[in-house]
């Protein structure tokens, strides 16, 4: 089970990996957020972005893989389908 406030590496759309901090685990998946959105949703701003991801979509803990790995996950960016603002 992955924490509230762990730093994972998931695989998004077209293969591309990201680092986003886990909110909460759902069993089959997890919600996640940015680390500007984790910030937000800490402070009780209840509109923070958070989105599902499910857990085979979820590649380990960011920390693990940076040392196992030469290939560097990047931060996540903005969605262009997500709200902006």
């Amino acid at each position: 089970m992955y924490q509230r406030g762990d730093r994972v590496v998931v695989e998004g759309f077209g293969g591309r990996r990201a680092v986003l901090r886990v909110w909460e685990d759902r069993g089959r998946g997890l919600c996640l957020s940015s680390e500007a959105g984790y910030q937000r949703a800490l402070a009780g701003d209840e509109g923070a972005p958070l989105v599902g991801y499910p857990r085979r979509d979820i590649k380990g803990y960011a920390d693990a893989m940076s040392e196992s790995s030469t290939e560097q996950p990047q931060p996540a960016e903005r969605s262009p389908i997500a709200p902006q603002g």
